[in-house]
């Protein structure tokens, strides 16, 4: 995450995508960050949320630690063969 806007930032085709470069948020964070580490993580649509995802998604990893960009870029090169 980019600690000073308090942003994600999530790799697609490892390229960098954040706030102003490919995400949106809505409504617009502000304040500090809660702690949500209960909370359960969803990947495309939400149900009851009124948002609905028309895509495919494919090879989602996740990660106990912030991954540097080297590490993402290696990573997607290895799984492209």
């Amino acid at each position: 995450k980019d600690d000073a806007a308090n942003n994600p930032i999530l790799y697609v085709n490892a390229a960098a995508r954040t706030v102003g470069s490919g995400l949106t948020e809505n409504p617009t964070a502000s304040g500090s960050a809660k702690d949500d580490s209960s909370k359960d993580l969803h990947i495309g649509n939400q149900d009851g949320l009124g948002s609905s995802f028309d895509g495919q998604i494919s090879g989602v990893h996740l990660y106990k630690t912030i991954l540097t960009a080297a590490q993402v870029t290696s990573l997607y090169e290895a799984g492209k063969g």
